[in-house]
C-alpha cells in the first residue's frame, strides 16, 4: 500500500511544475486596472491559446476580436502569436443563420509571458497596433485551507545529499482573512516544518511568501481543486539547504 501510495504522488508531483503541460497556464481574464471595460479572455489547451479580446470600436461601441490559434513563435517559447478576425452573425436572440456568419482577418496578435501574472499583448487591427501590458484579474481569493497528503520533489543543493529527490509528506494548510497563512508539514508522522506567511492571489494563481522554524518558503502558480493543490516552490531548510521545485497534494 506505501509503494502504491508513493508511487501515486509521485505521479501527481509530475504535474507541479506547470499548470499545463506545455507552460504556466495562460488561462484566465486578463486586463489592465486603469482602463475599465478593456478586457481579454484566454484559454489555454497544451501549447494552443483561444483569445477573445473585447474593447471598443472606433465609434466607441463594444467591439469583440477573437484569435482562436495562438501558437509558440518557436520550439518551448512562452510567446504564442495567431492571426486575429472580426466576426458578425445574427442577433443574440434571432434563430442562428450560417449564411449571416462572417470572418474577417484584422491583424494578428501576440501574447507573451512576462512573469506567472503579467504579460505584453500586442495585436494589429486594419493596420493600427496596439501593444498593452496586462495583468490577471483578481475578485476573489481561492481558499487553500485543508488537509493534504503528497509529495515534495525537486533539486536540492546545498545539502547532505543534493540532486533530485522526492519526500513523502502530509501537510496542513490554515489561511485566516484571505491572505494570512500558516503550513504545517509532517514527514514520517513527527511534525517537522511550521511557515507562517502571506498568500496573495493572481487570477486563478496564487503566491505564498512564508517563514518558520525550518527557514524561508515561496510558492507561486498555487493552484487549488476539490481534489488537490500543486506550486511551485523555492524552499530553504535548516542552514544552507535549499530546493527547488514543488508540492502536489491530495485532500485528505
Amino acid at each position: 500500500m506505501k509503494r502504491f501510495a508513493a508511487a501515486a504522488f509521485l505521479a501527481l508531483a509530475s504535474s507541479f511544475a506547470h499548470a499545463t503541460s506545455y507552460s504556466t497556464d495562460a488561462s484566465d481574464l486578463w486586463y489592465i486596472p486603469a482602463e475599465d471595460g478593456w478586457g481579454l479572455n484566454i484559454s489555454q489547451q497544451e501549447a494552443t491559446l483561444f483569445a477573445t479580446l473585447f474593447v471598443y470600436g472606433t465609434d466607441g461601441k463594444p467591439t469583440w476580436f477573437v484569435s482562436s490559434n495562438l501558437s509558440p513563435v518557436a520550439a518551448g517559447s512562452t510567446t504564442f502569436s495567431g492571426d486575429l478576425f472580426a466576426t458578425t452573425g445574427p442577433a443574440f436572440a434571432a434563430t442562428w443563420n450560417p449564411s449571416l456568419r462572417t470572418n474577417r482577418k484584422v491583424g494578428t496578435a501576440t501574447f507573451a509571458f512576462d512573469t506567472v501574472a503579467t504579460a505584453t499583448f500586442t495585436y494589429v487591427v486594419d493596420n493600427v497596433t496596439v501593444t498593452k501590458h496586462v495583468v490577471r484579474q483578481t475578485w476573489q481569493n481561492d481558499v487553500i485551507s485543508g488537509s493534504y497528503a503528497g509529495v515534495l520533489a525537486g533539486v536540492f543543493s546545498g545539502c547532505a545529499a543534493n540532486g533530485y529527490g522526492a519526500v513523502g509528506q502530509v501537510f496542513t494548510i490554515t489561511q485566516a482573512n484571505g491572505t494570512a497563512v500558516s503550513i504545517t508539514v509532517n514527514v514520517d508522522g513527527s511534525t517537522s516544518c511550521k511557515y507562517d506567511g502571506t498568500y496573495v492571489q493572481t487570477g486563478h494563481f496564487g503566491a505564498i511568501a512564508a517563514s518558520g522554524t525550518c527557514g524561508s518558503f515561496q510558492a507561486q502558480e498555487v493552484h487549488t481543486t476539490f481534489a488537490g493543490i500543486t506550486m511551485q516552490v523555492g524552499q530553504t531548510f535548516q542552514g544552507s539547504c535549499r530546493l527547488d521545485g514543488g508540492v502536489a497534494g491530495v485532500r485528505q
